[in-house]
């Protein structure tokens, strides 16, 4: 079972395979951790599904380097039952997470994305007074709502536990390096004290003696190296000599107390070439220490090998904490720019986030102004209607007095007709007292000459008497029978008269209080005449400036009826106006609402973009090391490489070395005359010179590998290099251009419903004054006041309807704004 990719992504030869056609890969049920060998596939990876199914994935950072893989599309890390599924899936925000790692993907664990989605807007629907944007919003964790805006301290605690958390890992991923770099060092410490045991001389010939019995340490020797050493290097250390039964013969030429400076030098390149992890330079290390040891075949040697790998391990250990020291730093300086990075962006977000405050404050400052101008227009038309009422009343007061004013002048014409006919007859009646009295003055005046008549006959009767008493006695006694008679007719008729006359009195004295009541109540009707007069000569000219007013009314009416259609018109076009405000109104609703979910689309693009820009700076950083590390490694291979040259030096000169000794031995044989004996020293001469011509030559084809294995990889580095630069620059320009569109279309928006907002204003106050205009008019309206205040009830209920409106898209408005009820 896998533990890792690792081992997918190579060939049997460690090279790196051609994975540009490679469309599907199915690793399920093994024992994968994680996927950072996703990197070794080729650039722009062409892979489209991806089958992780009953894995070891255990945390969501395992699941990073999936963004590199730009063209998938499935990914399978459970069944969509839930069965055979990774530790992570039980991780809350799985899905979240692994959308915003990889947003190109299509399907995940055999759902569709847009399933997820639709999942996301049902689960959580927007409460009351929570922005919509918000809720359905799929990254509830790593992207918070822009209100209330998350404090910087919180932000930065963040960034910190994130920067804290890949320095831990750096820093156990460095730590590793170290124990496995101590493990080798060990490993090589020990190799190298067993190759420092003597070596057994070379073998004899067949005509010498028989050699004495083995011994064990040879033996042992090669046994230790065997165990000690690594695998790639054992079956080149089996190769020596040693792993055969050898004699332990005295040494040729005698012990020397200290070695030479020539032999420390190749000590000291031994050390070096002991730190070397190449098998390559294993193997050449090893046979040159070798070859070396039986030259030198001192225990001081030995003694000074150890002294200089104890030392080259201190100065290795030194430099690898210099180095750890110096990339601790650079890492907290990384993380300190990150981190002010970071904040910058924190503070750009809050000023965009001020800013956008600052516009909904506007807005809602032009609502208020909007519904203030409202509230004034209504009381204008309150007060309008109270003006109205007002000359109502007086109207109707006026037409009070008209009509008492008609009924005094009524009751004046009835009362002069009436004292007309009762002086007409008193008249009547006066005439027929003056002509009875004229008749009793007539009556009493015949009766006087009557009576003086009478008392002529009585004298004249006297005097006959007279003459003739006797006679006459009889007659006087008749006459004064008649005259007594007459004088109680005349008594009679007096006290009838002086009853009559005295009836004539008191009815002359009633006729008089008749007439003198007629008189005052003639005197009150000619005062009521007059005033009547006054009256209807004031009511004539009320008339006759009613019968104006009535004819400039007639004129008004006409004038009306035009201002009437007119503003009919008007007031379509102020209800198209309305309609036209409120749909403004609901647009700059919807483009606050697009601003917001703008806002929150570029806060979450802003944030991928920061994930991608922290991803390719990560790779980066990645390369830039290894780019190091390439250098460090040409370095040192170049420091090799001159070491080599006075290795090659070193061997130069101990080759001239054994020519002048082998020069020597020929004059010594010469002078001796020993011919075998120099023949064979000849040949173990020729032998060692042909075996470290052949070390040489091998080393120097090594070095020629090395060489262009370093400059292939290092063409390759700066290759990819290059490709990664152009491709996070031209990313860079399109986040850039895209932000740039995006900036653009937000400040045209915005300038699209300030513009709106300002003819809506101007609007406003075009429709205030043609208000103003129609209620002056409408001031002088009379006979349609009934039509008129209909209409202002119309007029208010639309008013009332578009405050309600109003009021209603303010306080959703304000829900949406603050997220609270």
């Amino acid at each position: 079972m896998l533990q890792g990719l690792e081992g997918v992504f190579k060939t049997s030869n460690g090279d790196k395979p051609q994975t540009q056609k490679l469309k599907e890969i199915n690793l399920s049920y093994n024992i994968i951790s994680n996927l950072t060998s996703l990197s070794l596939l080729s650039h722009p990876s062409s892979l489209l599904s991806l089958n992780l199914l009953s894995n070891n994935l255990c945390t969501v950072a395992s699941l990073f380097p999936l963004s590199l893989l730009q063209n998938l599309t499935h990914l399978t890390l459970q069944r969509k039952d839930g069965t055979d599924s990774n530790p992570v899936c039980d991780v809350e925000g799985y899905v979240e997470a692994v959308l915003n790692v990889a947003p190109f993907l299509e399907v995940l664990d055999e759902r569709s994305t847009s399933d997820y989605d639709e999942g996301f807007t049902a689960e959580y629907s927007p409460p009351r007074g929570v922005s919509p944007i918000r809720a359905t919003s799929p990254i509830r964790d790593d992207v918070e709502d822009v209100s209330p805006m998350p404090k910087f301290e919180q932000m930065k605690r963040r960034v910190q536990d994130k920067e804290r958390e890949v320095e831990l890992k750096r820093i156990e991923r460095i730590e590793e390096q170290m124990r496995l770099l101590g493990a080798l060092a060990q490993e090589q410490a020990e190799a190298t004290s067993a190759l420092m045991k003597p070596p057994p001389p070379p073998a004899p010939e067949p005509s010498q003696p028989p050699p004495p019995p083995t011994t064990t340490s040879s033996t042992q020797t090669s046994s230790n190296l065997a165990s000690q050493t690594p695998r790639s290097t054992q079956t080149e250390i089996l190769k020596i000599p040693t792993s055969t039964t050898s004699t332990q013969t005295p040494p040729t030429k005698p012990l020397t107390p200290q070695p030479t400076p020539k032999q420390l030098s190749a000590l000291t390149l031994i050390n070096l070439y002991s730190s070397s992890r190449t098998t390559l330079s294993r193997i050449l290390l090893f046979s040159s220490f070798y070859r070396w040891s039986s030259r030198i075949k001192d225990h001081a040697c030995v003694s000074a090998v150890n002294h200089a790998r104890l030392e080259g391990s201190k100065a290795s250990s030194e430099a690898l904490e210099r180095r750890v020291s110096s990339v601790r730093k650079e890492e907290e300086r990384r993380w300190r720019e990150k981190v002010g990075e970071g904040e910058e962006k924190v503070r750009v977000k809050e000023g965009e986030v001020r800013e956008e405050e600052g516009r909904r404050k506007r807005a809602e400052e032009d609502n208020i102004k909007l519904e203030e101008k409202v509230k004034a227009l209504e009381a204008k038309v309150e007060e309008e209607r109270i003006k109205r009422e007002a000359a109502e009343e007086e109207k109707r007061r006026a037409e009070n007095n008209m009509r008492k004013a008609e009924d005094e002048r009524h009751r004046a014409e009835n009362s002069r007709v009436q004292t007309a006919r009762e002086a007409e007859k008193y008249k009547v009646e006066r005439d027929a007292q003056q002509k009875e009295l004229s008749d009793l003055r007539a009556d009493s005046k015949s009766f006087a000459a009557r009576l003086s008549q009478l008392s002529d006959d009585k004298s004249s009767l006297e005097r006959s008497l007279a003459s003739s008493s006797e006679e006459h006695a009889t007659a006087l006694k008749a006459l004064s029978a008649q005259i007594q008679v007459v004088q109680d007719k005349a008594q009679r008729k007096v006290l009838q008269l002086k009853a009559a006359f005295e009836e004539a009195a008191r009815r002359a004295a009633k006729d008089k209080a008749k007439c003198d009541k007629a008189v005052e109540s003639g005197r009150e009707s000619v005062d009521i005449i007059r005033k009547m007069r006054a009256e209807i000569k004031r009511l004539k000219k009320e008339k006759e400036e009613k019968e104006r007013e009535e004819k400039e009314k007639e004129k008004e009416n006409v004038e009306v009826e035009d201002d009437r259609k007119e503003r009919e018109a008007q007031l379509d076009l102020a209800q198209k106006h309305n309609s036209s405000l409120t749909t403004a109104i609901e647009e700059v609703k919807l483009k606050q609402e697009k601003l917001q979910t703008a806002l929150k689309v570029k806060d979450v693009t802003i944030e991928s973009l920061n994930n991608e820009l922290n991803k390719v700076n990560s790779v980066v950083g990645n390369y830039e090391r290894r780019e190091a590390g390439l250098k460090e490694d040409l370095e040192r291979i170049r420091g090799q490489r001159e070491e080599l040259e006075e290795e090659i030096e070193t061997k130069d000169c101990a080759i001239e070395d054994l020519e002048r000794s082998l020069a020597d031995l020929k004059a010594e044989r010469e002078a001796v005359g020993d011919e075998r004996g120099g023949k064979i020293l000849m040949e173990e001469l020729e032998a060692e010179i042909g075996d470290l011509k052949e070390i040489v030559r091998s080393k120097e084809e090594a070095m020629e590998n090395i060489e262009g294995e370093l400059m292939a990889s290092r063409d390759d580095f700066e290759a990819k290099e290059k490709r990664l630069r152009e491709e996070w620059r031209r990313d860079m320009e399109n986040v850039r251009e895209r932000i740039d569109k995006e900036r653009k279309g937000l400040r045209r928006e915005r300038d699209e419903c300030r513009a709106k907002m300002e003819e809506a204003v101007s609007d406003g106050k075009r429709r205030k004054k043609k208000m103003a205009a129609l209620m002056e008019k409408l001031g002088r309206l009379e006979e349609e006041k009934r039509g008129v205040m209909g209409e202002l009830e119309s007029t208010k209920r639309l008013l009332d309807e578009r405050q309600e409106r109003s009021r209603a898209a303010v306080e959703n408005m304000y829900r949406q704004i603050v997220g609270v009820g």
